[in-house]
Order: structure tokens, then C-alpha cells, then sequence
């Protein structure tokens, strides 16, 4: 057991997450949570595109969810780090790519496998070593060209809604300069509501 990452505990969690519970915690949860359930319209149209009966993709929705949700429970309150353990949107459209080409079995058992070894070189500490032998320029590099289409994405809106969203960007850069007590991302979600 020497070889596994030492967390802190699970002992004193529900303390410290009262003595941490504040505005701008409680809305970035708030956002995590709620981008968390919308990657499941991502799962489900991303199951309908290669074919998938619909039982199995609302169990792979619903295991989605649960996996993620009791994970992200338990593993972010012992090492205190936001870890997420499902599987990404990029992922999800991914696996969906791959289903027609190489079939559903092959797919599942590809992400097993590539879920098994996460996993060990996440508790085992490998990723630590791997961490500092990429340089940190290199991964905010491939970071930043993975997020490229989201952050492109989130302006499309733009062409063809520009005062929704206008009024969105507004209420975020006003609430951050003025409000200080209410985050910015619960105020540009509530003008976008």
C-alpha cells in the first residue's frame, strides 16, 4: 500500500465543507453541477447518431451520472481536488464516433481498459511523474487546443441571438465590477434565464 496516493481523510470532510461553503463556491458548484447533467444531451444525442437502442443509452446516461455523482462525492473530499471521474464530453462524441467503425463491444471494452488504467496511474502516483516530466507550457498547450471549439463555440451564439447574449456578457463583467458579494457566472445565468 506504500505505492498508493495518500489523501487527506474523509474523517473531517463535512467540516471543512461548512467551513468552505461560501458564495462563490456554491457557484462554481452550482455551474459544475449544472454543466455536469447537461453533458447527458450530449450522451444521449451522441448515442442516437451511431445507432444505440434507446434502453442502453439512458443506462449509460444514468450510469454516467451515478458513476460521476457518487465519485465526485467521496474521491474530491479525500485527496481535496476536484477530481472528475466520468467519462468527458469529448469523450462521449468519441465513443459514439467509434461505434459504427469498430462495433459497441470493441468501444466498451477499449474504454474499460482506458478507464482500468486511469485509474492506476491516478492512485499509484505514475500520473505525478508523467505531470513533471511534460513541461507545463506543453499541457496548458494541449488543454487550450482541446477547449478551442468549446471556447469558439460559446460566441457562435452571437450570430445569431446577439441580445441574449449581449445581455448575458453585460450582466457577467457588471456583476463582477459591482456586485463583489454574488458571483458573476449566477448573475449571467439568471439574465440568460
Amino acid at each position: 500500500m506504500k505505492h498508493i496516493e495518500k489523501g487527506v481523510s474523509l474523517r473531517y470532510a463535512p467540516r471543512d465543507f461548512l467551513r468552505d461553503l461560501n458564495a462563490d463556491n456554491a457557484s462554481t458548484g452550482l455551474v459544475a453541477g449544472i454543466l455536469g447533467l447537461s453533458v447527458g444531451v450530449v450522451h444521449i444525442s451522441a448515442g442516437t447518431s451511431a445507432g444505440l437502442d434507446s434502453s442502453f443509452i439512458m443506462i449509460w446516461v444514468i450510469s454516467y451520472l451515478m458513476i460521476n455523482g457518487l465519485f465526485g462525492l467521496f474521491m474530491p473530499a479525500y485527496y481535496r481536488l476536484p477530481l472528475p471521474m466520468a467519462n468527458s464530453i469529448p469523450g462521449a462524441l468519441m465513443f459514439a464516433a467509434v461505434i459504427p467503425v469498430i462495433g459497441l463491444e470493441a468501444a466498451l471494452g477499449a474504454s474499460l481498459i482506458a478507464g482500468a488504467i486511469t485509474l492506476v496511474a491516478g492512485v499509484t502516483g505514475v500520473m505525478g511523474i508523467v505531470m513533471r516530466l511534460i513541461p507545463m507550457p506543453i499541457v496548458m498547450g494541449m488543454v487550450g487546443g482541446m477547449l478551442l471549439s468549446f471556447g469558439l463555440n460559446m460566441v457562435k451564439p452571437l450570430e445569431s441571438a446577439i441580445v441574449p447574449a449581449s445581455i448575458m456578457i453585460l450582466a457577467f463583467f457588471l456583476s463582477a465590477r459591482l456586485l463583489r458579494k454574488v458571483p458573476p457566472l449566477v448573475v449571467a445565468m439568471l439574465a440568460g434565464i
